[in-house]
Parts: structure tokens; sequence; C-alpha cells
């Protein structure tokens, strides 16, 4: 997308429902340097915006001049720090939909030792920039009072990818099964414990043991924890009680399948 496009859009002044299914600014002469939400400022009458494959960040802030927004999907957004801040400010939001994507591939690092092989799962940020910024999505969630619906969407092959980081067997929800409940669903288990603590001296069948399957990483406190599914959708429903919270997890491909229209329907 070239800064001429996101220059026309401040012409719709009218528009109800926008939605852009590529965001990624272009590259060559003319191209935006960055994906700029302020030309959404000027469409006043807009209440439904949905945006796919952008990086966003503290700049969300500027669509909390558009007071009859109300609903807002985010699909394979890759969100930067400081985002929560920005949604917060979105005091008009009744709807909303995030399907996050990771700056980095999680990558696994093994060193052996007399005492065998470690997971060293610090050595690495990923894993702490993954929780900080899970960390931002829920919190800011929680912090917007006036959500009727939270949705958020988790891929198969991101889940998969968790697991394999942890050692963790098994594959999660089949590949193309769109979106489904997941905990929000009765997926995962109920009151599995999340694990704490996994340091670069845990112990691998230590770390195995306090990991529950498709992980969630977020940042308690300061310190990484892996919540369950199941301890996400708990955790979020308890703190939002006027909102209808789901966790869904799809294939990679179903991603830009996901709509509020539908998923408020079920």
């Amino acid at each position: 997308m070239s800064a001429s496009d996101l220059d026309c859009l401040s012409q719709f002044s009218k528009v109800t429902h926008l939605e852009l299914g590529d965001c990624v600014p272009s590259a060559g002469p003319g191209a935006a340097a960055a994906f700029s939400l302020r030309p959404f400022v000027e469409m006043r009458q807009l209440t439904s915006l949905r945006l796919e494959r952008a990086q966003l960040g503290v700049e969300l802030s500027e669509l909390r001049f558009i007071k009859s927004l109300q609903s807002l999907e985010l699909i394979d957004v890759q969100l930067k720090e400081g985002f929560g801040d920005g949604l917060v400010k979105m005091v008009s939001l009744k709807k909303l939909l995030i399907i996050p994507v990771y700056k980095n591939e999680v990558r696994k690092s093994s060193h052996s030792t007399k005492l065998g092989t470690l997971i060293l799962f610090f050595t690495i940020l990923l894993p702490l920039q993954v929780a900080a910024i899970n960390s931002e999505i829920v919190d800011s969630a929680v912090a917007m009072s006036g959500l009727g619906h939270f949705f958020l969407g988790l891929t198969n092959e991101w889940l998969e990818s968790m697991n394999s980081m942890v050692g963790v067997g098994g594959d999660s929800a089949a590949s193309g099964s769109g979106a489904e409940g997941g905990a929000g669903a009765g997926g995962g288990t109920p009151g599995a414990a999340a694990g704490s603590g996994l340091g670069a001296g845990t112990p691998a069948a230590a770390v195995v043991a306090a990991v529950p399957k498709d992980s969630f990483p977020i940042q308690v406190n300061g310190a990484c924890e892996m919540y369950s599914l199941a301890k996400l959708f708990k955790t979020l429903s308890v703190a939002m009680p006027n909102t209808k919270v789901k966790i869904l997890k799809m294939s990679k491909q179903a991603t830009t399948k996901q709509f509020l229209s539908q998923l408020t329907r079920s």
C-alpha cells in the first residue's frame, strides 16, 4: 500500500464499513514509510474496520477519534510494543477480533552437558518478546470495559511451534479446521496448571511436565508463564464478566476467513 493509497482513504468520509486486505507498505518510489492510521480519522461515520497484515503499535490510538467505531478486526497483524496503550483509548469499541503474528520464528536450542541435554529457552529473546506482546493483548482487552465481544485467534502452526519449543508431543487441532471454540468451547484441559520459572538450567523432563499442550506464553509480574488455552479462557472470562470471550484455533490459511459478523452469530 502506497502513501497515495493512504491519502485517498481520507476522501471517503461517509464510509461506514472498511476492509483492507493487505496493509503491508509497498516498496519503491512513493511508498509509505509505515502503515498510517491517520487517514482513517476523517471517516467520522466509520463503524466497522478490518485490517489485515498490518504492523501496529501505539499509533492505534489514532482510531480513538472515530467516535462511531464499534467493531475492529486485526487479522495477521504484527503487534509492536505499546499497541495496548493505543487500544485501550478506543472507548467506543464493542467488538474486537485479534489474530496476531509474531516477528520471529520459534527456535529451539540445545546444549549438551554431563547431565544430558537441556533445552535452553531463554538463550533467545523470542519467548520473552512473545510473552510481552501476549500480556499486552490480555491486559488491554481486560481494560476495555465497554467490550461486548472479544475474540483472540491463534493458529495451529503457531501453537505447534510452542509445543515443539518445550518438547510437548502431539498435534493441535487438525489443519484447515477453520475457527474453533478452543478453550472457549471446551478445548484444552480445564484447570491445567500454568508452567512458571522456566529458566535456562531447567531439565527438559521437568519443563515438559510443567507446561501444558497448546501453550500461550504470557508475562506475569515480570516472569514468563505458559498458560493452557483453558486457563487463558478462564482468566479472561473472570476478568471480563460482561464480555463474550472466545479463544479461536485455526490453520494459517484460515485466518482471513474469520469475521466478527459470523463469530458473533455463533
